[in-house]
């Protein structure tokens, strides 16, 4: 059997190259080279062309360099070595082949033009440097894509891009894009440094200075690597401090760390959202719940689904009795979580104080907490009930309107809040006058009446408590009136009027 010459293997590579076996095709050029005893820059020029469809620009510009030693005329060979150079970011040996095509052939057109597109790469690649030193990141993200779409492989530029993405905050795509590169070169240590500072930014700072100590490890003086570490060991250790502070029960002191904390790093996002979220947590302990609010702002301004911190603003606007944005907030929060059985109940909570927000407060008009015991709310209409007193504040026609109009409603929320039937069903969220129409002492009584049943004095008018029964805690000796004067009024109340009280 013949064996093959060099020119048919060329013939057979070149077929192949055709049907898109490029692996094939070099193969085959190989053997017509081997044959040829490197002498025909042809057959390298064409072994280049499949080495460059296959991605190896390497080789490609090796047999490139390799046929134009052979044929230094050779306009082609130029041309693709410049390319290939161009396409890894290798700049100035991609110029000097093109000027050599040009030495060739002043006027190629191809030349010329692929000498341009190489100059304009270099001036957009010191733009984005430029871009990126001034912290204009956009800016810099426009000229290096730009690089980018003539230099695909330049990793000079790929790192810029890196590092324009980490200064715009997206976190995601440094992710891929570092990760990539150390696949390739696992020492990569600007590839190293950003990964790491994603992992600082993403929310993972144990992971973030494992990465800082391995560039450490490869190169003891790296600056960057250095401050970040130093950073990312103040925030774990400081941020440790505030939540020990803060379990110990101890938050003035925990809100003072996570104040320091949030000096390290002001710009991480990611840390910082939690660090607020604690520090909101700190304040709402020293029931500081308008700063606590402004700190969940924060938090949720650095990161909009930070449930924890919309949760906890929802708690502060119901300390501050801001009922409506409460609702709103646990309406928010159920939609990004809406599994959660707690924050439905929440809901359906926040709802039933936003109702009971439209009715009068009762428990505020007496200045007393919800817990209220039975003498809490006896002393407080008392004291409530002499402050309002309308013949004490006639100081103007005004003052006296003002008075008697809160004096009446001391004495309505007494009424209610000393009734236990009553209350428990206002507590419940019933409206007023739901509540009202279940009998009993209604809220519209005289007010003097009320008040002369404490603090004794003046003629008749009591044979209107007939309909007391309702009053719970009123009969059988449920007021105290010793001291107060009007003792005759006090047996009246007991004996003359007895037929209204419920006895127990």
């Amino acid at each position: 059997m013949t064996e093959k010459t060099a020119e048919q293997w060329k013939d057979e590579g070149t077929q192949s190259y055709k049907e898109g076996k490029y692996n094939q095709a070099i193969s085959q050029y190989t053997k017509a080279i081997e044959l040829d005893g490197g002498k025909t820059a042809a057959y390298l020029s064409n072994r280049a062309a499949a080495h460059m469809m296959t991605g190896d620009l390497q080789k490609t510009i090796s047999d490139c360099l390799e046929a134009v030693k052979i044929q230094p005329d050779f306009i082609r060979a130029y041309l693709r070595a410049g390319k290939c150079y161009c396409q890894l970011g290798r700049f100035q040996e991609s110029i000097s082949q093109y000027q050599q095509c040009l030495l060739q052939d002043p006027k190629n057109s191809q030349g010329l033009e692929e000498l341009n597109t190489t100059k304009r790469a270099v001036k957009e690649l010191e733009s984005a440097k430029q871009e990126l030193a001034k912290e204009n990141y956009h800016r810099a993200k426009a000229h290096c894509d730009i690089v980018l779409s003539y230099a695909p492989q330049s990793e000079e530029a790929q790192l810029i891009k890196l590092r324009v993405l980490a200064g715009l905050g997206e976190w995601q795509d440094v992710m891929v894009i570092s990760s990539d590169m150390l696949r390739k070169d696992q020492n990569n240590l600007d590839a190293l440094y950003l990964r790491g500072l994603t992992f600082m930014h993403t929310g993972n700072p144990p992971s973030a200075i494992k990465h800082f100590k391995n560039i450490l490890q490869l190169d003891p003086d790296n600056v960057e690597a250095r401050s970040a570490l130093k950073r990312a060991n103040a925030y774990e250790a400081r941020k440790k401090d505030g939540n020990d502070a803060f379990s110990a029960g101890k938050y003035e002191e925990a809100y003072t760390i996570y104040t320091e904390c949030l000096e390290i790093d002001p710009k991480n996002k990611t840390l910082n959202s939690t660090l607020y979220n604690n520090r909101a947590a700190a304040l709402m302990k020293l029931k500081r719940f308008e700063e606590a609010v402004k700190d969940c702002d924060k938090a949720i301004d650095f990161d909009e689904n930070n449930v924890k911190a919309l949760v906890r603003r929802a708690g502060c606007f119901t300390a501050l009795e801001r009922h409506e944005d409460a609702v709103r907030e646990w309406e928010r929060i159920t939609q990004l979580d809406g599994e959660n059985h707690e924050y439905k109940s929440n809901l359906r909570e926040a709802k039933l104080e936003l109702k009971k927000a439209g009715r009068k407060d009762y428990y505020k008009i007496l200045d007393i907490h919800k817990s209220a015991s039975e003498d809490d709310i006896k002393k407080a209409y008392k004291r409530m009930a002499l402050k309002y007193h309308p013949d004490k504040n006639n100081e103007s026609e005004e003052a006296r309107k003002d008075a008697e109009l809160k004096f009446k409603e001391v004495g309505e929320a007494y009424a209610l809040l000393s009734d236990a039937q009553k209350r428990q069903r206002y507590d419940h969220g019933e409206d007023l006058q739901d509540i009202e129409g279940g009998g009993g002492m209604p809220s519209g009584m005289d007010p003097d009446m009320l008040f002369s049943m404490f603090f004794g004095g003046g003629g008749g008018g009591m044979g209107g408590f007939g309909g007391m029964g309702g009053m719970g805690g009123m009969g059988g000796g449920g007021f105290d009136f010793g001291g107060m004067g009007g003792g005759g009024r006090r047996g009246k109340g007991r004996h003359g009027h007895g037929h209204g009280h419920s006895h127990h």
